[in-house]
C-alpha cells in the first residue's frame, strides 16, 4: 500500500535505494564473486593516503641525494612514538620511502601486472643508485644498508609481479630468487647491533617466509616481537603469512591477531595494534569469516581517531563499521565526513554505506502502526459513548 501510493518517480528511486542497500548487505555478508572477477584497472594517480604522502616526501630526499637529512629522520624515527599525521609510525614510513619503489598502483591478484612493472623497475634502479651512493658516502649510516637489502627484495617482486605463481613468466624466477638471496646476504652481513633494529627484524622475517617457507615462521615472528613489541610492521608482516593463500587459514589469522591482546609481551597499545593489524588484512569477509572481531577492532579504532582525528582515520573507521553492519556507529561518524575521502572507500563504496545506514521503516510496520491508531481511536469513541449513556 505504501509503495503503491507513492508517485512513480519517487517510488522507483526508493525501490532502487532499497535494492542497493540490500545488495550491500549481501556483499558484506557473503562477499561478491562477480566483484572478484571484475577487470582490474591500473591506477598510477596521486594518493591522498597520508602514509603515501609522507613516504613520497621522504623519497624525494633520497632522489635528491640529501643523505644527511635522511639520516636525521632515521635517527628521529628510532623513537617508535614518533608518528605521522594519521598516527602511523615514522620509522615504518621512512623505510617504505627508501626501501620500496611502490608508486601507488593497484593490481588485482591473479592479473599480470605488465603495465606496472616498467614503472617499478625504473624507480627501483634510480633508488638503488642513490642508496649505493649513500652507503658509500656515509659508511656509518644505519639506514642505508637496510634500504639496500630492501631494494633487492623490491627488485625481486618488481620482476615477479604479484600474480599467482602459475602466471609468472619463466624468465622472472631467476631474477626473483637471485635478488631475494642477495637481500638476505646484505642483512645477515650487518653488524650485530643493527640486527636488533626493528626495521632489520621486519625485513628479515619477511625474507625468511619467502626463502624458507612459512613452516616455523610463528617462532621467528615471536622472537622478533619479543625484541621489538611496538613496531607495527612486524605485526603486519606476521599476519600477512597466515591467510589460506600462504598455507594458513582464517583461524590462523584470528589466532595471530587475538594473540596481540593475550600475549605476555603485548604491545603498549594492544587495541590500537589489534585494529591496525586487522586493517592490514581487511576485506568484506573479515568479520564474517571470524578472522577479526569487531568489538576489539572498534575499541582500537576509537583510540586511533581520538588521538589522531585525521579524515583518513575517520573515513576508514566508518568503512569498517559498514563492513561490520554496525549502523549506529556508522551514523555517528557520517557527520564528521564532509566531504568523504573516496580513496578510503575502495570496497564497499561510501554512497552504498550511507544508503545502508539510513533508518528505514518497513511497510508492514507502517501498516501495523496504522492499525494500532485505528484501534485506539475506536476504543476512545466507545468510551465516550459509554460515558454519555
Amino acid at each position: 500500500m505504501f509503495l503503491i501510493q507513492m508517485p512513480r518517480g519517487r517510488r522507483d528511486a526508493r525501490v532502487k535505494r532499497w535494492l542497493q542497500a540490500a545488495l550491500l548487505l549481501a556483499l558484506v555478508a557473503t562477499g561478491s564473486a562477480a566483484a572478484a572477477e571484475a577487470p582490474c584497472g591500473y591506477r598510477l594517480v596521486p594518493s591522498k593516503n597520508p602514509y603515501h604522502l609522507a613516504r613520497d616526501r621522504i623519497r624525494e630526499l633520497l632522489l635528491a641525494g640529501r643523505y644527511e637529512d635522511l639520516d636525521a629522520i632515521e635517527l628521529k624515527s628510532r623513537d617508535l612514538s614518533q608518528r605521522i599525521e594519521d598516527g602511523q609510525q615514522l620509522r615504518s614510513v621512512f623505510f617504505a620511502a627508501v626501501g620500496s619503489s611502490y608508486v601507488g598502483a593497484r593490481v588485482c591478484l591473479g592479473h599480470k601486472p605488465d603495465e606496472m612493472r616498467p614503472a617499478l623497475e625504473a624507480m627501483n634502479a634510480r633508488m638503488t643508485e642513490k642508496v649505493d651512493e649513500w652507503r658509500r658516502l656515509d659508511p656509518q649510516s644505519r639506514a642505508a644498508p637496510i634500504a639496500q637489502a630492501m631494494l633487492h627484495a623490491d627488485r625481486a617482486w618488481a620482476a615477479r609481479g604479484i600474480s599467482y605463481a602459475s602466471l609468472v613468466p619463466d624468465g622472472a624466477w631467476p631474477v626473483f630468487n637471485t635478488n631475494m638471496k642477495q637481500a638476505a646476504e646484505v642483512l645477515d652481513g650487518l653488524d650485530a647491533s643493527l640486527k636488533r633494529d626493528p626495521a632489520w627484524l621486519a625485513e628479515r622475517v619477511s625474507l625468511a617466509a619467502q626463502l624458507d617457507g612459512t613452516h616455523g615462521l610463528g617462532d621467528v615472528v615471536s622472537e622478533a616481537l619479543a625484541a621489538s613489541r611496538d613496531y607495527q610492521d612486524l605485526y603486519d608482516i606476521g599476519v600477512n603469512f597466515t591467510p589460506p593463500q600462504w598455507g594458513g587459514s582464517d583461524q590462523a589469522v584470528a589466532r595471530f591477531i587475538d594473540s596481540i591482546l593475550t600475549s605476555a609481551s603485548a604491545p603498549s597499545q594492544p587495541y590500537v595494534t589489534y585494529a591496525r593489524t586487522a586493517w592490514s588484512v581487511a576485506d568484506l569477509q573479515m568479520f564474517r569469516s571470524g578472522r577479526v572481531r569487531w568489538e576489539p577492532m572498534k575499541r582500537g579504532l576509537e583510540q586511533i581517531v581520538a588521538e589522531y582525528p585525521h579524515p583518513w582515520n575517520v573515513n576508514n573507521y566508518a568503512r569498517f563499521a559498514c563492513i561490520a553492519a554496525d549502523w549506529e556507529t556508522l551514523r555517528s561518524l557520517l557527520p564528521r565526513i564532509d566531504p568523504p575521502m573516496l580513496a578510503a572507500w575502495d570496497d564497499p563504496k561510501y554512497e552504498d554505506c550511507v544508503r545502508a545506514a539510513r533508518p528505514r521503516t518497513s511497510p508492514w510496520m507502517l501498516g501495523g502502526g496504522a492499525a494500532a491508531v485505528l484501534a485506539l481511536s475506536g476504543l476512545w469513541v466507545a468510551m465516550r459513548r459509554r460515558r454519555k449513556a
